[in-house]
C-alpha cells in the first residue's frame, strides 16, 4: 500500500541517484585518462626536445650515448662508432660567419644521411662533431672494410662544395673510427678510442680516417690532444 509505494519511491529514486553518480564517475575517469594522455605526449615531446640537436634535428650527445648503451647490452651484437669532426669548418666561422657555419652543419646533416642505412645512427655532439653508428655488423666477415668504405665515401660527398649567400665553401673530415666489442665494451672507451683515432688523422693533416689500434694509447696522442683542444681554447679567445 501507501508503504510499499513510498518504498518503492525511495528505491527508484536511489537508483537514478547510483546511475547519476556512476556517469559522473564516468566522465571524470574519461577526463583523468585524457589529461593522463596528455602528459604522456607531452613528456614524450619534451624527451625529444631534450634528445634532439636543434640546429640539425639530429639526435644529440644524451641521444646517441643511450643508444649506444642500448647497443652495448646485446652481447652478439657487432657496431662501429665514429668520431667525425669536420675540417676547415673554424675558417669559415670566421671569414664568412656563423650563419654560414650553421647552414654547413645542416647540409652536411643532410648528406650524411644519404650515405648510411636507415637503421644506422648519426648524431650531433656538440660544435662541428658527429658520431656515427653503423649496426648489425655481426653477420659480416670484414667489419673494418665495411666501416673504411663508408669512411671513405663520407670523404667523398664532403669534399663537393657548399654554397652559402653566393659563396663557396669546402669543408672536409677527420674520422675516428672504434669496433664494438673488439676496441672497447663500454660507452667511454668506444668514444674515447675513436676520438684518439681522429686526433691521430688531424695530426697527420686531417681529411681522412683511421681505425683505432693499441698502439694509439701512449702519452704522444695524449700531449696532441691536450696540445690541439689548448689551440683551439685560445682560438676561440681571440675571436671574442
Amino acid at each position: 500500500t501507501r508503504r510499499s509505494s513510498d518504498l518503492d519511491l525511495v528505491y527508484r529514486f536511489s537508483i537514478e541517484k547510483l546511475d547519476v553518480q556512476n556517469n559522473l564517475l564516468d566522465i571524470k575517469n574519461k577526463e583523468l585518462n585524457l589529461v593522463r594522455l596528455e602528459l604522456i605526449a607531452k613528456n614524450r615531446e619534451l624527451e625529444e626536445i631534450s634528445t634532439t640537436d636543434s640546429l640539425t634535428g639530429l639526435p644529440n650527445r644524451k641521444k646517441i650515448l643511450q643508444n649506444v648503451s642500448t647497443l652495448i647490452k646485446d652481447k652478439n651484437e657487432k657496431f662501429a662508432l665514429f668520431f667525425m669532426d669536420l675540417d676547415n669548418f673554424k675558417n669559415i666561422n670566421d671569414n664568412f660567419g656563423h650563419h654560414a657555419g650553421d647552414h654547413i652543419l645542416k647540409n652536411v646533416a643532410v648528406r650524411l644521411n644519404e650515405i648510411i642505412k636507415s637503421s644506422d645512427t648519426i648524431s650531433r655532439v656538440g660544435g662541428d662533431e658527429f658520431i656515427i653508428i653503423l649496426k648489425h655488423l655481426k653477420f659480416t666477415q670484414n667489419v673494418k672494410n665495411i666501416a673504411t668504405d663508408i669512411a671513405s665515401a663520407i670523404g667523398t660527398t664532403l669534399r663537393t662544395a657548399f654554397t652559402y649567400d653566393g659563396n663557396t665553401m669546402f669543408v672536409g673530415a677527420s674520422i675516428g673510427i672504434s669496433i664494438f666489442p673488439d676496441n672497447g665494451t663500454d660507452v667511454d672507451t668506444l668514444i674515447n678510442n675513436a676520438d684518439l683515432a681522429m686526433y691521430k688523422v688531424k695530426n697527420n693533416g686531417g681529411y681522412g680516417y683511421n681505425i683505432y689500434s693499441s698502439s694509439m694509447n701512449n702519452k704522444s696522442i695524449d700531449k696532441l690532444i691536450m696540445k690541439t683542444k689548448l689551440n683551439n681554447a685560445m682560438s676561440n679567445k681571440d675571436r671574442k
